[in-house]
């Protein structure tokens, strides 16, 4: 059996490497990252009842990722399953990196508004705090009662990951002549 290199890749039987392989595969690097992005959001969160959301939407994201990685893989099969596979495996995200950022901007001002309150609580003297309840004090300041500095990282972080895998999957689509 003859091995070429060719600018797709190392080929057993001396043809090129099936056409959107490559980008299937960083859209399957992409669903790991994501579901990788809601386990550390949930690791981290205090409350696992509420925290559910970090697993279950990147989980979503993910299956839709892989759904575009399986249709890119049919390239060299059906053109047209391919191109959609690839294109989708484009547009998503995308999509989820503009949503993931207006999180991230949403968690990132939740942890300012918990670090005010949190100062403005320790500075009461004890007598300032009978009869007045942590959660109440949180609740007024328009904060949670917790740092969600997790839901930013998380959101942040996977809205980097998403633009970084747009770039990855648009240069590793297969050229014109090579899309069958």
């Amino acid at each position: 059996m003859a091995t070429e290199v060719t600018e797709q890749g190392v080929s057993e039987s001396g043809s090129a490497k099936k056409p959107g392989r490559k980008a299937a595969m960083w859209l399957v690097v992409y669903a790991v990252a994501l579901v990788a992005g809601g386990l550390f959001a949930f690791a981290f969160a205090p409350d696992k009842g509420r925290a559910v959301t970090a697993v279950a939407i990147p989980s979503v994201c993910a299956v839709l990722v892989l759904v575009c990685a399986l249709l890119a893989s049919l390239l060299g099969k059906s053109r047209a399953r391919g191109m959609i596979g690839i294109h989708l495996g484009l547009v998503l995200p995308l999509v989820f990196a503009v949503g993931l950022f207006i999180q991230g901007r949403k968690a990132l001002a939740e942890v300012d508004r918990f670090e005010e309150a949190e100062a403005a609580w320790v500075a009461m003297d004890e007598g300032e705090r009978v009869g007045l309840d942590r959660a109440a004090h949180f609740e007024a300041a328009d904060a949670p009662d917790h740092n969600t500095w997790y839901k930013a990282a998380a959101q942040l972080g996977l809205g980097v990951a998403s633009v970084l895998a747009f770039g990855l999957v648009l240069t590793a689509r297969p050229k014109k002549s090579d899309r069958g």
